[in-house]
């Protein structure tokens, strides 16, 4: 099950003055929080919110660029992994999350929790890289994130000859601050090779790309006149 939850401070003092209860508790008290489900945001969970995700087994998808994005900063991740909690990485909806990358998200990631303890040795890479592959785990994929017999063979493999990726001081802190759509040199799902050097195998990206701009072009004509975004 996936549910978006404590997305915002409102959403939270909502549920209090209409329930007594946060939203996490209304979820407990419904049987949503169990293991299995995925949990959007979470940003606004308090401590107690946290105990009872991380007792249910529940997980979190933490979608950082969205509050960069909305100047939302606080200390989410760092106090959700303290208690214990699972948590993965989301990149939200394309009006959050321009980008759509896992690997971006994991460095805003890194970002927003240095800035929210004005701390820049919190939130280490060891702590982080680690949060871009959790989400099989969390979705309870066995051996998910592994590169061993028996694992999903599910890959991204990584160009490091790119001027990006240079000098390499510290490989894992290259992928966490330094890698960009450019370093995917080939990708692989369920062992069927889905992008050659940089390039979609299956997909004609024209294709896509005109039926995206139809699509656009069809969305705004049903919309007021006003612009979709205005930041």
């Amino acid at each position: 099950m996936h549910i978006h939850v404590c997305e915002t401070g409102e959403q939270v003092e909502k549920s209090l003055a209409e329930h007594g209860k946060t939203p996490v508790e209304v979820l407990l008290d419904t049987g949503v929080l169990r293991s299995g489900t995925i949990l959007a945001h979470g940003y606004y969970a308090t401590d107690h919110d946290l105990e009872l995700i991380r007792d249910s087994g529940a997980g979190v998808a933490h979608c950082a660029k969205t509050y960069l994005k909305f100047g939302d900063v606080n200390d989410f991740l760092l106090r959700a992994l303290a208690a214990g909690v699972r948590v993965g990485l989301g990149t939200d909806g394309p009006c959050s999350n321009n980008t759509l990358s896992v690997f971006e998200t994991a460095r805003d990631a890194a970002y927003i929790a240095k800035s929210a303890r004005d701390d820049a040795e919190v939130a280490p890479i060891a702590e982080l890289l680690p949060l871009v592959h959790r989400g099989g785990e969390i979705l309870g994929f066995p051996n998910y994130g592994r590169i061993e017999e028996g694992s999903p063979a599910d890959l991204v493999l990584i160009d490091p000859a790119v001027p990006n990726m240079v000098p390499e001081h510290d490989v894992f802190a290259n992928l966490l601050y330094s890698l960009s759509q450019r370093n995917i040199h080939t990708v692989i799902v369920d062992g069927r090779v889905v992008v050659r050097r940089g390039t979609l195998v299956n997909i004609d990206l024209r294709e896509v790309i005109a039926k995206t701009v139809e699509i656009v072009s069809r969305i705004t004509n049903r919309c007021y006149d006003g612009p979709l975004q205005r930041y």
